[in-house]
């Protein structure tokens, strides 16, 4: 209802298995400079990151600021990444970044924050990971993206 149901246009510009370094590179091209202006954007970056919480939080506050500094109206959601197997090695920092994703909602208008990380580590107190996962390392599997789509749903809701 807020955005128009009749005219709603879905742009993937997600580029799986990169960091936010890459999208702070490209948010210009695939989003700011794009032929179509924004009513909401997602960000989830962090899980294939290799740098702190704090530097992956960084290049996405300068994400927000691009995309802000054309888009003053835009909406921005951001997500935090799954849990991702620790037994594959795969855990690094991605457990700090619920809390460095929720400071980038507290410090930014109409940015909301979906922590599916802290839903999904609730989850994992009765189930094991590879009932959460898709290929056992860190990917969803077609419950854990339901369980995205709500939390996604629900932080929509509070905008």
């Amino acid at each position: 209802e807020k955005y128009d149901n009749k005219n709603v246009v879905v742009v993937n510009g997600s580029m799986p298995g990169q960091g936010s370094a890459c999208g702070l590179e490209n948010v210009d091209a695939k989003v700011v400079n794009h032929t179509r202006a924004p009513d909401m954007v997602f960000l989830s970056w962090g899980m294939n990151d290799q740098c702190s919480a704090t530097e992956t939080a960084n290049n996405m506050q300068q994400m927000i600021n691009k995309i802000r500094a054309k888009h003053p109206d835009c909406d921005v959601v951001v997500v935090a990444p799954l849990v991702p197997n620790a037994n594959a090695g795969f855990l690094i920092h991605q457990d700090e970044l619920p809390t460095a994703f929720k400071q980038l909602a507290d410090n930014n208008e109409r940015v909301v924050f979906v922590n599916v990380f802290d839903v999904q580590n609730k989850m994992m107190e009765v189930k094991d990971y590879i009932s959460l996962s898709g290929n056992n390392i860190n990917h969803p599997n077609d419950f854990m993206i339901r369980i995205y789509a709500q939390q996604i749903l629900s932080a929509m809701e509070r905008m």
